[in-house]
């Protein structure tokens, strides 16, 4: 068995069924770059079509990636769609008893937690958001904080959702409007009424308290 620790997110699209193969195809292209921008660290899967699996290395890292992967795909949703795709996403921080050639074929804590909490998602259908470790005590704590998250992000229209995401990769205001063509002041009332400053204390609760209670050689 790994000794290390590490964070699997496992995803499923949102009302993905309903596409047509067009637009399932730019699900697919969306998902790959949501991935891919993940950068080191982090390795992923799409099957389905429709669903993902990210390993990280990182753990700390992981709620920030779940809050990526979905503002990623909210913000390049494509208009003829009428709304923002989402995803649920789940994250399970344990450790790995098996490493396969593939993310989706590898097994261990890590995955089964992440795999349960999906479950956990797809049936109650009420949040999109779930992190489960082996600490009972720290999940309760962190479902509170993936409630808040979570009626937040599904409140996100694909400007938000862009900005919001910019900010989560750690570029600054200056840089997020000469990125995407528009005043800083237009991104800080963007990024102001997507609650970041709620979302940044979140991120810094979880990326403390995690290599705090999970911490790698």
């Amino acid at each position: 068995m790994d000794t290390t620790w590490v964070a699997v997110l496992t995803g499923d699209v949102v009302g993905s069924s309903k596409l047509s193969p067009a637009l399932r195809e730019k699900l697919h292209e969306g998902l790959q770059v949501g991935i891919d921008n993940l950068g080191s660290g982090a390795e992923g899967e799409i099957f389905r079509g429709d669903s993902f699996q990210i390993v990280l290395q990182e753990p700390a890292r992981a709620l920030r990636a779940a809050l990526l992967m979905r503002t990623h795909l909210r913000a390049s949703s494509p208009n003829a769609l009428g709304k923002p795709m989402d995803t649920r996403v789940s994250v399970g921080i344990g450790k790995v008893s098996f490493r396969a050639g593939k993310v989706i074929e590898s097994d261990g804590e890590a995955f089964q937690l992440s795999g349960r909490s999906l479950d956990e998602l797809l049936k109650t259908r009420k949040r999109r958001l779930l992190v489960r470790t082996p600490d009972a005590d720290l999940n309760a704590s962190l479902d509170v904080i993936c409630a808040f998250l979570d009626e937040m992000v599904n409140g996100y229209s694909a400007r938000q959702a862009e900005a919001m995401g910019l900010l989560l990769d750690g570029m600054k205001q200056t840089e997020i409007a000469q990125r995407i063509g528009i005043g800083q002041s237009s991104v800080n009332q963007r990024i102001q009424s997507a609650h970041w400053p709620a979302v940044e204390y979140a991120l810094d609760y979880f990326e403390r308290v995690i290599p705090e209670r999970f911490p790698n050689p």
